[in-house]
């Protein structure tokens, strides 16, 4: 996990996007994603919403609204552990998990 990660500018419609790795590719892109989480660190809850990118090697969330403290939050896949998807009856689905940082490495 790496929060505020490097950004580039799309080029197809000029908005901030993820600097993409040599091999990666992006699979999907969701608008309208709500995120919510805890640093470990300090215990700080954050959340925002904003776009969801998810390629072959890891999740990319961008704020709508960032800020000088939260802008971006970068999730490879192989640090994500003990993910679980809800399907609540009234409500949105939703998935968690625990995302390891990227400096500590994953059990």
């Amino acid at each position: 996990m790496s929060l505020n990660p490097r950004l580039q500018t799309a080029p197809v419609d000029g908005r901030p996007a993820p600097v993409v790795f040599t091999g990666e590719f992006c699979i999907l892109t969701r608008d309208g994603m709500e995120l919510e989480f805890e640093l470990p660190t300090t215990g700080r809850k954050m959340n925002c919403r904003g776009v969801l990118f998810l390629s072959n090697v890891r999740m990319v969330f961008m704020c709508d609204k960032p800020t000088p403290e939260f802008s971006a939050l970068d999730m490879p896949l192989a640090y994500v552990r003990t993910e679980k998807i809800n399907q609540p009856w009234f409500g949105c689905n939703n998935i968690t998990a625990n995302v390891f940082s990227v400096c500590r490495p994953p059990p």
